[in-house]
């Protein structure tokens, strides 16, 4: 009995997978399996994104330089870079631009092949095509499946819901943020001046220099008045703009100021040219309530003028109307802290010129006049519509034409 259970002491000493053992092991194979293959496929989407902004980026240098070499006034209207995908792999074939009569640019191409040299193989690896944007004269890398490549790392995806699009912006933390814009929107703003002439992230530059002015006059007992036409702290603290998320005083007017154009938008949801020129119940309501919507109208309409085609043969102290209107816009953008008040002045001298030109009462009774407006009643639906994303993204801080949003509103509008 003794040796008998010796041998069976042996035979269950031996070591060895069970069954169960076996499975475990296997499937935590597997796992570790999976992850090191999601982290390799990971590194190589990576290395190819990379590959490819290098290569957008010597397509920028070469358009850029050709851009100068001829001896442009402007950045080209239009370019158009054709890509071929025969081998499922997009290489730059040809590239042509149009200049601001709708022209083409001769021999444009021959130039920037020239300093493209030394890339004419090269494929890109991930984007499916390049999107132009006006200024500053660049393109942009289009993602597969409707992506869009924006600045530091921001991806932009589209979907059609049939009346609206609704944009997916993947920030370069991984971050969310969901946008939607009404497709009538976007095709009324890009039948405008603001569409054909300048790019949303440039009408936000211009909403800047009013936040600019707004923020000249927010010493004092100003701040509160002004508060008072927006409704107060109790519609500050929809947006987040209290005391205890903005402690600096420089920053907490700041925000108001942002907020005001927040304001401004959600009272001119709904309205038109018609409701301006008819002087509707609709448009008395708007103003009425807010008087700050009527001012920001008319600071639209002069942005429109001086950016249409109507004013390039107007001239206003000797300048083009467009010169005369980006001496005045650099000027509010120059100004400090300590000379912020001189901003009301520069807006108001700005707006008189503009009206005591010759164009001006041409351009109101034009149908451009109504379509300018009309855009930019709809650039403020899409803000008064997207209003908490836009906070939850920090315009109340950082304000409308900051990069990362000027380069969302620009893909959204710029598919008008």
């Amino acid at each position: 009995m003794a040796r008998n259970s010796s041998k069976s002491k042996r035979r269950y000493d031996v070591t060895g997978f069970t069954l169960v053992e076996l499975v475990v092991t296997i499937a935590v194979l597997a796992v570790l399996s999976g992850i090191g293959a999601l982290g390799y496929s990971g590194y190589i989407t990576k290395a190819n994104e990379a590959h490819d902004l290098a290569l957008l980026g010597a397509v920028n240098t070469a358009f850029q330089s050709a851009y100068t070499e001829k001896e442009l006034a402007t950045y080209p209207k239009t370019a158009v870079a054709t890509l071929d995908g025969s081998e499922g792999e997009l290489s730059l074939i040809d590239l042509s631009a149009t200049d601001e009569s709708g022209e083409p640019i001769s021999g444009f191409f021959d130039v920037f092949k020239k300093y493209f040299e030394g890339n004419d193989d090269a494929i890109f690896k991930v984007y499916t095509g390049l999107k132009y944007g006006i200024e500053p004269g660049v393109f942009n890398g289009i993602l597969p499946k409707g992506e869009l490549a924006l600045t530091n790392g921001m991806k932009m995806k589209a979907v059609d819901n049939g009346t609206t699009t609704k944009y997916t912006v993947t920030d370069g933390s991984g971050k969310k943020y969901e946008y939607e814009v009404q497709d009538k929107d976007l095709e009324t703003f890009g039948g405008s001046t603001f569409g054909q002439n300048m790019e949303m992230s440039s009408l936000m530059s211009e909403v800047d220099n009013v936040v600019q002015a707004l923020k000249g006059v927010l010493g004092g007992s100003n701040i509160e008045t002004l508060k008072g036409m927006i409704g107060g702290d109790a519609y500050l603290e929809t947006l987040g703009v209290t005391k205890e998320n903005y402690p600096d005083d420089e920053d907490y007017k700041k925000a108001v100021a942002n907020a005001v154009v927040m304001n401004v938008a959600q009272a001119s949801a709904g309205l038109t040219a018609e409701d301006v020129t008819g002087n509707t119940k609709k448009w008395k309501d708007a103003t009425g309530d807010n008087l700050l919507a009527g001012l920001a109208a008319a600071y639209a309409q002069a942005t429109a003028y001086a950016n249409s085609d109507m004013a390039k043969d107007c001239k206003i102290n000797g300048m083009s109307v467009k010169d005369y209107y980006d001496s005045q816009s650099q000027a509010l953008r120059a100004l400090d802290d300590s000379t912020a008040s001189q901003s009301i002045g520069i807006i108001m001298g700005m707006m008189s010129a503009m009206q005591d030109s010759d164009k001006w009462t041409e351009y109101q009774e034009s149908p451009q006049y109504a379509n300018d407006m009309n855009g930019y009643f709809s650039a403020l639906n899409a803000l008064a519509g997207n209003k908490d994303t836009l906070v939850d993204q920090g315009a109340m801080s950082s304000g409308f034409a900051d990069e990362d949003l000027g380069a969302i509103l620009d893909a959204m509008f710029g598919n008008a």
